[in-house]
C-alpha cells in the first residue's frame, strides 16, 4: 500500500508528520535516558518510518472472558481482527472489563514480555490484581510471578524450589515467587 503509492495524499502527509514527531522524541532519548521499560528489555528504538504507522506492533493479546484484543507497544487495547499464532495471550481475571483504547498497566506489559523472553514456550499468562502474572506450568501446577522486572531472579528461585520439591517426590499444586525472598507453595493431594 505504502510502496505502491496507494495511500491517499492526506494520510501520507499525516503519517510523515507523525513519523517526524516520533523521530524527534527518539532523538531526545540520549539526553533524557531510555524509559525504564526500554532499559529493562535492552531495547534501543530505531528511527520511525512513515510506513510504521500502518503496521502497528501487536505484541500480545488480552483476553477477558473470551473477548480478545490486541495489545500494542504502548499497552493500548485494539480490536482484534484475526487470531495470530504464536502471540502471547494474557488471560485477564480482573473483575472489571477493559475497553478498546484502555491500557494494560505498563508494569504488567513489561513483566509479561520479560517472562515470555525467559520462557518462549509460554503461550498464555494469567493476570489478576491480587497475584499479578502466573502461568500453568507444563508439569501440572500454577506458577505465580506477580508483576516486576526481576523475572530472571524469580525464575531461578522458582526452578530451585521446584527441583527441591521434586527431589523429595513432592508434587506442588501451585508455587508462588511473587516475593522471591519468601517463596511458598501448596502441595497437591497424593494420588491414590
Amino acid at each position: 500500500m505504502w510502496a505502491a503509492g496507494e495511500l491517499p495524499a492526506r494520510y501520507r502527509a499525516e503519517t510523515e508528520a507523525y513519523a517526524a514527531g516520533v523521530n524527534a522524541k527518539i532523538a531526545e532519548l540520549p539526553e533524557q535516558g531510555l524509559p525504564a521499560m526500554f532499559a529493562a528489555l535492552g531495547y534501543q528504538p530505531a528511527p520511525w518510518e512513515p510506513v510504521d504507522c500502518l503496521v502497528v506492533a501487536k505484541y500480545m493479546a488480552w483476553d477477558q472472558a473470551g473477548e480478545r484484543f490486541w495489545v500494542d507497544a504502548d499497552g493500548r487495547l485494539m480490536q482484534m481482527r484475526q487470531e495470530s499464532a504464536g502471540r502471547l495471550v494474557i488471560l485477564s481475571q480482573e473483575p472489571e472489563k477493559r475497553q478498546i483504547g484502555d491500557r494494560v498497566p505498563p508494569e504488567v506489559l513489561a513483566s509479561a514480555l520479560l517472562l515470555r523472553q525467559e520462557r518462549p514456550n509460554i503461550e498464555s499468562l494469567y493476570y489478576d490484581l491480587d497475584n499479578g502474572l502466573s502461568y500453568q506450568d507444563g508439569r501440572h501446577w500454577r506458577a505465580y510471578f506477580g508483576v516486576s522486572l526481576d523475572v530472571a531472579q524469580k525464575l531461578a528461585v522458582y526452578e530451585a524450589l521446584v527441583a527441591d520439591l521434586q527431589s523429595r517426590g513432592l508434587q506442588p499444586r501451585y508455587v508462588s515467587v511473587i516475593n522471591k525472598d519468601k517463596p511458598y507453595y501448596s502441595l497437591a493431594e497424593p494420588a491414590e
